[in-house]
């Protein structure tokens, strides 16, 4: 199995993982019936954690192709963005609620990579990702309910 592949699977099993949380959770309304500032705290921070390591993703991503004189997808800067303003409305919210962000840890990246494993990294991370903006924007709406409330 060759690297891209790895880091491909990798990624995806992350999100899988991640919108199937979501998915649940909305779904059996969990997040909407928080009970404490403290799972709240929780869950922004996860989420802010989560949010944040996709956005280092991506970033490498579109410096691998930058780097490489490949062309940028409107898609991944769609998702870039939209990574970049859910997080940072994320941080208002845990900010809101007087929680500190949260550590996050920077994961190593390939530096030796064709032309081919990056071009084929950027095409099925970015439209998965769009999923997962999507459903994390639904669930940030719901906690800013919740911390409009405390």
């Amino acid at each position: 199995m060759s690297f891209h592949f790895m880091i491909v699977s990798h990624l995806l099993l992350i999100l899988h993982k991640k919108y199937r949380s979501l998915c649940l959770n909305l779904r059996n309304s969990h997040l909407v019936a928080l009970s404490s500032l403290s799972q709240l705290n929780d869950s922004l921070s996860q989420l802010y954690k989560d949010l944040i390591s996709f956005k280092l993703h991506v970033d490498w991503m579109i410096d691998a192709r930058v780097n490489m004189s490949l062309p940028v997808s409107p898609k991944t800067l769609e998702v870039a963005k939209g990574l970049h303003n859910l997080s940072s409305f994320c941080s208002t919210a845990l900010q809101q609620t007087a929680c500190p962000l949260p550590q996050i840890s920077i994961p190593s990246f390939p530096t030796q990579l064709k032309a081919w494993d990056v071009a084929l990294l950027s095409y099925e991370i970015p439209e998965r990702l769009r999923f997962y903006c999507q459903w994390s924007t639904r669930v940030l709406l719901l906690l800013r309910s919740k911390v409009q409330r405390l």
